[in-house]
């Protein structure tokens, strides 16, 4: 096959191109999480928020029902704070993000955000652990500061685990003195035993 027009032939190579630039963002999505209709929802609420003479209230209703797709965990969930305005379970905010949009490709789900949100509250700080699997946000509880305390908490059972070297060799007990004495003990006890009764 021979191409006479050089045009068919940038066509051709740019057609291929576009496929693997496809192929490209498909991959990219599924690791993501997002999928392709997300994508183009965003594209035609793009496109409809710069020419607002056309602006169509079915584009606006399918953004408001994933309001949290293509956003990540942590995103998603203080925006779920700020909307509930209260603290809330891990389970709670994992349906809520899932119902919002939030593609969660997770063996186990609630484990996936609750982990996202204790390296959020240990490393930022901007979440705090309210309680057991619980999360809020640290503006509502200014005079409380649950990450220090928590820090704190982790310091000393690490410390527990992880005794220094020299504490160790301090709570050892000395094993020949010991020895020493539980061999006067029982030199003591066959004395006692072959001493003649009266």
């Amino acid at each position: 096959m021979t191409i006479t027009d050089p045009y068919d032939f940038v066509l051709r190579d740019l057609r291929v191109q576009r496929d693997n630039i496809d192929a490209a963002i498909k991959a990219i999505e599924m690791v993501r999480g997002t999928s392709a209709r997300d994508e183009r929802n965003r594209q035609t609420l793009d496109e409809k928020a710069q020419s607002p003479s056309s602006l169509d209230m079915t584009a606006v209703s399918n953004s408001s029902s994933t309001p949290y797709a293509g956003l990540t965990i942590y995103d998603a969930c203080i925006k779920v704070l700020c909307r509930e305005d209260k603290p809330l379970s891990t389970v709670a905010l994992t349906d809520a993000i899932q119902q919002g949009g939030l593609q969660l490709n997770a063996n186990d789900p609630y484990n996936t955000v609750g982990s996202v949100l204790t390296r959020r509250f240990y490393d930022h700080g901007d979440v705090v652990r309210v309680g057991r699997a619980t999360w809020g946000l640290p503006d509502w509880f200014p005079n409380h500061d649950y990450r220090a305390e928590a820090l704190e908490k982790r310091a000393g059972k690490e410390a527990l685990l992880n005794p220094p070297a020299d504490a160790m060799e301090q709570s050892k007990v000395p094993e020949r003195p010991m020895l020493e004495a539980l061999s006067a003990i029982e030199r003591w006890r066959l004395d006692t035993d072959k001493s003649p009764s009266n």
